[in-house]
């Protein structure tokens, strides 16, 4: 067979016909956060979502265009949130102490806080982290009289049941020395 021999034409670029008359500018844009909306911390998507949580560990907000506007989703009713992590814009759980009890619950929306379902546990609560909707984990520490308690737990269900995976009590820090 016969291979075709590639041409070359030249396609000439032109000159412009338009001319930029005025040279753009651009502005800052501060934005200003109400007083009475505290935020410890900020956990943004780039959707324009996000969550927020209050300093003292007591409300969360979230915002869907993009901090312009926040709602408070969840106001404790008195224990202070242990933990709380935040897979998406619409998806986040909360483990949040109960008191009155020595227990806790896990708080779980899938609707950017509209509602939130409560799974009550018989321990207490602490660090979450999460895989994606089911594999979490949740890392509890409590400092005892002289000794540290350190707990590990995993759930496959979204949160719903949660086992122990891993305990050590003892003195953790034994250089460390607590003077009343």
């Amino acid at each position: 067979g016969e291979i075709s021999t590639p041409t070359t034409q030249a396609y000439p670029l032109g000159t412009p016909t338009a001319k930029l008359t005025a040279q753009p500018t651009q502005t800052a844009t501060v934005l200003e956060l109400s007083a009475s909306v505290p935020f410890i911390s900020l956990h943004m998507f780039p959707d324009g979502t996000g969550w927020a949580s209050h300093p003292s560990n007591s409300a969360v907000y979230h915002t869907s265009d993009g901090g312009l506007n926040w709602v408070a989703v969840y106001e404790s009713p008195g224990g202070p949130i242990y933990g709380e992590f935040y897979l998406d814009g619409s998806t986040a759980w909360l483990s949040c102490s109960d008191y009155g009890t020595l227990g806790s619950s896990i708080l779980h929306t899938t609707d950017a806080g509209a509602t939130w379902s409560k799974t009550s546990l018989d321990f207490t609560g602490g660090k979450l982290y999460f895989l994606d909707k089911n594999v979490g984990f949740m890392f509890c520490g409590d400092r005892l009289i002289e000794n540290d308690l350190i707990t590990f737990y995993s759930t496959r269900d979204g949160g719903q049941t949660w086992d122990q995976s891993f305990t050590l009590s003892g003195n953790l820090f034994p250089n460390l020395q607590i003077r009343g």
